[in-house]
């Protein structure tokens, strides 16, 4: 008989006991012998879900917050559940172990780490509260009773680790966990209402939290209220008390809320979101149902200034020249541009800058670069260099569940380390603060054996789910393992451009085994949605409907108003489920189903035009929903208004589908960047005249409906333009020196960016180079005494000017041997990953230049860890969305410490590479 869905009670809550009712029915018994006992028993109301702006739902109905908690109990169709607080993740090993021993001895043997960073023990029995209760308390896990649901508390999982940020909010944690306890009014507070910490790298700062602290340069900090709410500018020494006190705002305004004017019944608020806006107050753009304080609310700026400089914590206001949140750092040779996001997008902070002396864009003081595209989703798995000379190592564990043996590795390997500590994260993921540098890839490899994922390449990155069937009663299915059918049955969908593509390269379908996809999806087995993603960004939801699960995108894609969802249709279990949520994840939500096209007919209606693929490789980027581009609605696509070709008679767009003009993939249109021939007037545009007719190559399609032909009457029979060829590279060269900010890099590095930049013509890409100190110097080095430039691609080769290679240096590139396409179906990898492995006897001291696969640069990094040899240079610049960022975060963070020049971030490519070598090789300009 399955149980239904309500808390359970250990004893009496913080706010005392219940007040008397009615005995009706078996749950009304339940709840008498709860009270009677004190043991764990039912309580029968199921436990509410707040509303969220995107996401359809049904709205929270109840006034009690029944939210579990360590000695408030939750019971499941698989036993009572437990939540247990961690404040900001922190743990030592001790308490990690007694978490193990709690999962194995009482509960089902596995630790649930949830969207923020606490951790539920499932499977307990009944009558459990005690034992629990004791176990917790002897851990120092349970430092007040009345307040144990209170502390939710996230902060920056790598702060004080990787020297990013401007604080160390470690501190911040333990205080305000300090605060809150001693605090009896703060008992009030629901077990939902969360505060996170962000050292101004701006990633748990995205987690719609009720009072967030960001961390700013020069000792200040900003608290900010909700979403849209106020922001005032604090010292960072006063950031507990200030979160402190706008806890203590929102209570009162909650108390002063008054009843709900629809029912009529008493409001009580969990969240800021909750608070009634005032009447007539309105929304701010793009963030419906989200409504700012109003003038006098007391969450509003002028009262929350008031009242924190009552209890003495000075406060100002955010500049208004540069708008709310934003507070840029400044470097040599001016002010950083902004791009550390915020909650709503706002900036805070400066970009990771090289300084002089070829320090590394990620020194301390300097907060990692967030995507204000989308919501960040954490550290990826893998190892994380520290100021130190020490590595922080971040694992995760599929669906976020962790078996208790490999959750007691995890505390044996932190107490290896010397520093017997974890941290959980917000995207349920652990990290070991501490490695020494030589003892990272053994504890990487442990963990990995145990089931953990320790790279950032595994297909199970970004996949979460509820606890579906059978441990929930009112989910619809059994989500977790149909979404471990489609991690198996669908690898994720390559996205990459094919203009960046060599011939050599593997094809579109041939996506790296275990490349993260582009968004995280969330799998649920009700409309309820329990533990899915906070923050605004996008991802993709799978909701279990009784027959099947529907697939749409949620959440607001930068520059598109928020809270719009797809219509989408019921898609039954199997492939065609597992191709759908991977469609969805490159950014193609399903559309509804339409009738089928008569015989010989397509959607273009043209007779012979291939069908669009089902796994969205056709699919542009740039598309609507793919992050990184401009975008339209989710569930939307953008469509160019009709006029003459791009680049001819005053077409606006470059025609790859950048933009916000970007082209829609729907019938009648050709999809940027994968419509394009060689010949053509440029990718995506119009065939010239006299192309045969059939589907272009690349897998696009040609736009329907009349085509722009070109006429004697539109040439130009002479153009002014420079025709000498030195004087166009002294000009270019000189238009870049002007342009790019080169001052805080090397003199050698500064004329090997000049030539990247002008393979590239992006003036910017400045601030995304990260390098080791020398990596110049040992690369001339190497080239000087002989040693083989190895290349991933031919297009990197052919690039590479022989005439500048000091010692008639070998090139060499191995894609196309013979052998390699056998030994990569033996491997099980891409083509371009299987060719280094004839590099083995040329890897030691060799310049290596990887430009075209990321699948290339993680197997090198493998090659050496296997002690194939060492290079002297890598320079690794893949470019793409699948892999790409991660493979050039890897490098850079590799134990054996690589000297590495990398383009963080999806950019890079062939032509970048072979012109980092071209300038590594000779001093000419």
């Amino acid at each position: 008989m399955a149980r239904p869905a309500g808390p359970l009670s250990a004893g009496p809550g913080p706010a005392g006991p219940s007040p008397a009712r009615p005995v009706e029915g078996p749950a009304g018994l339940l709840r008498l012998v709860a009270r009677l006992t004190g043991v764990c028993m039912l309580a029968a109301m199921p436990s509410p879900v707040p509303p969220r702006r995107g996401l359809p739902g049904p709205p929270r109905q109840r006034a009690e917050d029944a939210c579990p908690g360590a000695l408030r109990l939750h019971m499941a169709d698989d036993g009572a559940l437990a939540r247990i607080r961690l404040p900001g993740g922190l743990l030592t090993s001790r308490q990690a172990h007694a978490l193990a021993d709690m999962a194995e001895e009482m509960g089902d043997g596995h630790l649930d780490l949830t969207g923020r960073g606490n951790v539920q023990v499932r499977g307990l029995a009944d009558g459990c509260g005690s034992e629990l209760g004791d176990r917790l308390r002897a851990g120092g896990l349970l430092p007040s009773e009345s307040h144990e649901r209170v502390r939710n508390l996230v902060m920056s999982p790598l702060s004080g680790l990787d020297g990013g940020g401007f604080a160390d909010t470690t501190e911040w944690v333990r205080s305000l966990d300090a605060l809150l306890c001693s605090d009896p009014a703060m008992a009030a507070l629901s077990g939902r209402f969360l505060f996170a910490l962000d050292d101004g790298r701006g990633d748990v700062a995205a987690l719609d939290a009720d009072v967030t602290i960001v961390a700013l340069p020069a000792g200040r900090a900003e608290l900010r209220i909700g979403a849209g709410g106020a922001r005032l500018r604090i010292a960072a020494r006063d950031a507990a008390r200030a979160a402190l006190t706008a806890a203590e705002a929102f209570l009162q305004a909650a108390a002063a809320a008054g009843p709900d004017p629809e029912t009529g019944r008493a409001t009580r608020a969990w969240r800021v979101r909750d608070l009634p806006a005032a009447p007539g107050a309105p929304s701010p753009a793009g963030t419906p149902g989200d409504p700012p304080a109003p003038a006098g609310h007391p969450l509003d700026g002028a009262a929350l200034s008031h009242r924190l400089h009552r209890v003495g914590i000075p406060c100002s206001r955010p500049p208004s020249a540069t708008g709310p949140g934003t507070d840029h750092g400044t470097r040599p040779g001016g002010p950083a541009p902004a791009a550390v996001a915020g909650a709503g997008g706002a900036a805070d902070g400066a970009t990771g800058t090289a300084e002089p002396g070829g320090r590394s864009p990620y020194a301390p003081g300097r907060p990692r670069p967030v995507d204000p595209a989308r919501d960040p989703s954490g550290p990826p798995a893998g190892p994380v260099a520290g100021p130190d000379g020490r590595y922080a190592l971040s694992v995760t564990a599929p669906l976020g569940r962790y078996p208790a043996r490999a959750w007691r590795l995890l505390a044996a390997t932190a107490e290896r380390s010397g520093r017997p500590e974890l941290r959980t994260t917000p995207w349920r993921g652990v990290v070991l603060p501490a490695l020494p540098r030589d003892a990272v890839a053994e504890a990487a490899r442990r963990l990995a054996a145990a089931g953990l994922l320790t790279s950032p390449g595994s297909p199970w990155s970004g996949v979460g789910a509820c606890t579906g069937r059978p441990g929930c009663a009112t989910s619809l299915a059994d989500v977790r393992a149909d979404a471990a059918h489609a991690v198996r049955a669908t690898p994720p969908p390559d996205t990459g451009r094919p203009e960046h593509r060599s011939p050599e390269a593997e094809p579109p379908d041939a996506a790296a085994p275990g490349a993260p996809a582009l968004l995280p999806v969330y799998w649920s087995g009700c409309e309820r949605r329990c533990g899915r993603p906070a923050g605004n960004g996008p991802w993709v939801d799978v909701v279990a409907t009784g027959g099947g699960y529907r697939v749409s995108l949620a959440g607001a894609p930068a520059g598109a108003p928020a809270g719009e969802l797809a219509d989408p249709p019921e898609v039954p279990p199997g492939e065609r489920l597992a191709a759908a949520v991977a469609s969805a994840r490159a950014g193609s939500p399903p559309a509804p189903a339409a009738p089928p096209p008569p015989p010989g007919a397509t959607s273009a209606g043209r007779p012979d035009s291939p069908p669009p693929r089902p796994d969205g490789a056709s699919r542009a980027p740039g598309a609507p929903g793919v992050p990184g581009a401009g975008h339209a609605p989710p569930g939307r696509t953008r469509r160019r208004t009709p006029g003459p070709c791009p680049g001819t008679h005053g077409g606006r767009g470059d025609g790859r589908g950048h933009g916000a003009d970007a082209p829609s993939t729907g019938p009648g249109t050709a999809p940027a960047a994968a419509g394009g021939r060689p010949g053509a007037a440029g990718p995506g545009l119009p065939d010239p005249p006299g192309a045969p007719a059939g589907p272009p190559p690349g897998g696009g399609r040609r736009p329907a409906g009349p085509r722009h032909h070109h006429t004697s009457e539109d040439l130009v029979t002479g153009y002014a333009y420079e025709k000498d060829g030195a004087a166009i590279y002294r000009a270019s060269f000189a238009t870049i020196r002007a342009e790019a900010d080169l001052g805080g890099l090397p003199a050698d590095l500064s004329r090997v960016a000049v030539r990247m930049i002008h393979a590239c013509g992006m003036t910017d890409l400045v601030r995304d180079l990260a390098w080791s100190p020398g990596v110049v110097a040992r690369g001339r080095a190497a080239l000087l005494a002989g040693a083989p430039v190895l290349c991933d691609a031919r297009m990197v080769a052919e690039g590479i000017t022989r005439r500048r290679l000091p010692a008639g240096n070998d090139v060499v590139c191995t894609l196309a041997d013979p052998s390699v396409p056998e030994l990569a179906r033996r491997l099980g990898t891409t083509r371009s990953a299987a060719a280094l492995e004839l590099w083995r006897d040329r890897l030691e001291g060799a310049v290596v230049a990887v430009g075209n696969a990321p699948t290339a640069l993680f197997r090198l990094l493998e090659l050496v860890g296997e002690g194939a040899g060492r290079p002297a240079a890598v320079v690794g610049v893949p470019v793409g969305f699948i892999g790409a960022a991660e493979s050039k975060e890897a490098l850079a963070a590799h134990p054996s410490g690589l000297d590495h020049l990398v383009v963080r971030g999806r950019r890079g490519g062939s032509a970048m590479a072979a012109a980092a070598i071209n300038a590594m090789a000779s001093e000419e300009e």
